[in-house]
């Protein structure tokens, strides 16, 4: 009972110190993490691997960023969704084909009957 109460005694003076050494707010230190710390100007050990295996994915690619792999499969995604037309912009492009096959036929009838007309008017006395 005693080593409890001494317990609780000390985490209570524990709160009010990190109380009164954030202005009146209870805030807690960082949690203590595993592993060895970096050294200065590098990540962790792992971060280091993670950009070496970047680096090593990229190296077929020369001058190309260093992407990670769910940046590279997101642009493959873009490009595969580029290539994709939705039922709206397929009937579009429909369309503009009709569209444009009609302008040429008229182009065409308007050069038929002009060389016509340029005929008959060479013909005519």
């Amino acid at each position: 009972m005693k080593i409890m109460k001494e317990a609780l005694t000390a985490m209570s003076l524990l709160i009010a110190a990190q109380f009164d050494r954030h202005g009146g707010r209870l805030r807690f230190g960082a949690a203590p993490r595993g592993g060895p710390k970096p050294e200065f100007g590098e990540g962790s050990d792992r971060a280091r691997a993670r950009l070496a295996a970047k680096r090593k994915a990229n190296k077929s690619i020369p001058d190309a960023p260093i992407m990670t792999r769910q940046r590279r499969r997101q642009a493959e995604r873009l490009d595969a969704k580029a290539m994709k037309l939705t039922p709206a912009e397929v009937g579009r492009q429909r369309m503009a084909e009709k569209k444009r096959r009609r302008q040429e036929e008229m182009a065409a009838l308007v050069r038929e009957y002009t060389d016509l007309a340029n005929e008959n008017m060479a013909a005519a006395p």
